[in-house]
């Protein structure tokens, strides 16, 4: 496994490999590789790991740089509108 920003995670998900439950992250492990915690059926404590993951990406990475720049785009339009008011004033 390793090392990266959360933004390149690509998709993180739990996966099931014979009785064993673990999860990947697309960018960061080879297809078909998954890493395991404990003796690898704690599939709670994976459930909690991959919704921290998501929780992180969604802060950071590209859905982030989004977000951001629709909360901008958001506020120029309404900037936009009150500059129209004061000029037709």
């Amino acid at each position: 496994v390793k090392r990266g920003p959360y933004g390149e995670m690509g998709t993180v998900d739990s996966k099931n490999f014979c009785c064993f439950v673990g999860f990947a992250a697309s960018s960061l492990m080879a297809d078909g590789q998954a890493q395991c915690t404990g003796c690898g059926c704690e599939e709670e404590k994976v459930s909690g790991i991959v919704a921290e993951l998501k929780k992180r990406q969604q802060f950071r990475g590209d859905r982030a740089k989004v977000r951001m720049a629709e909360a901008t785009l958001s506020s120029l339009q309404d900037l936009t509108s009150k500059v129209d008011l004061i000029l037709d004033h």
